[in-house]
């Protein structure tokens, strides 16, 4: 996970949005329960696209071992 500290420096408006969410959810405000399942959704379509794209890398993969010298 970054932190907010590695950001600051490079990306001072990205790391100020992620501390006012911070803030929200250290908080536990309402808005937060649905930024919670947007979040979990997208989420679970990243993980799925990288995965995807890490099967269509392993097919491409070449085992040496089985070559013919």
């Amino acid at each position: 996970m970054v932190s907010l500290r590695d950001i600051k420096g490079h990306r001072e408006e990205l790391a100020h949005s992620l501390a006012i969410i911070d803030a929200a959810y250290q908080a536990d405000l309402g808005e937060t329960r649905v930024w919670t399942h947007v979040l979990e959704n997208e989420k679970k379509n990243k993980q799925k696209n990288l995965q995807e794209l890490n099967q269509s890398i392993l097919k491409t993969k070449v085992n040496f071992e089985t070559m013919d010298v």
